[in-house]
């Protein structure tokens, strides 16, 4: 017998609310980049979207941390572009218009007094990086011991 795929979907104050059966869950998307979901609770969604309606909400320019391995950049320029309502995520976009949700604690404000602490901090990089080959040609000097 094939399982029948129950969704119900409804409007609320402009956007649409779906139920979905496969994961007993309500779920409201917002734009492109914020989206709700509840296992239980219809009023929740609801609420998120009251949060997200009442919010003077501007999007804004910021610097986010280098958060992997490989990059040539320690701080990219990117436009925040919305604030999880509840959690820490925030949504942002890059200039090359890609979008992603980074952590918050991610973020750094564009200030004089931050681009001079990245600037120490590139330098300190650097200071790392140098020394750290010299401490590996060090350790090629290195000889054992004899054991005869």
């Amino acid at each position: 017998m094939k399982s029948i795929e129950v969704k119900i979907t409804a409007s609320y104050r402009g956007y649409k609310i779906a139920y979905h059966e496969s994961s007993k869950a309500w779920s409201v998307a917002i734009g492109k980049e914020i989206n709700a979901y509840d296992n239980e609770d219809l009023e929740k969604v609801k609420s998120y979207v009251d949060n997200f309606l009442k919010s003077d909400f501007k999007p804004f320019e910021a610097l986010t941390r280098r958060t992997g391995w490989g990059s040539d950049e320690t701080f990219k320029k990117v436009t925040v572009t919305s604030v999880e309502v509840e959690g820490d995520g925030v949504w942002i976009r890059t200039e090359q218009g890609s979008r992603s949700k980074i952590n918050k604690t991610d973020l750094v404000a564009i200030t004089s007094e931050n681009e001079a602490a990245i600037k120490e901090i590139q330098r300190l990089e650097t200071e790392y990086d140098r020394l750290g080959k010299e401490k590996e040609r060090a350790e090629k000097k290195l000889t054992q011991p004899d054991l005869k």
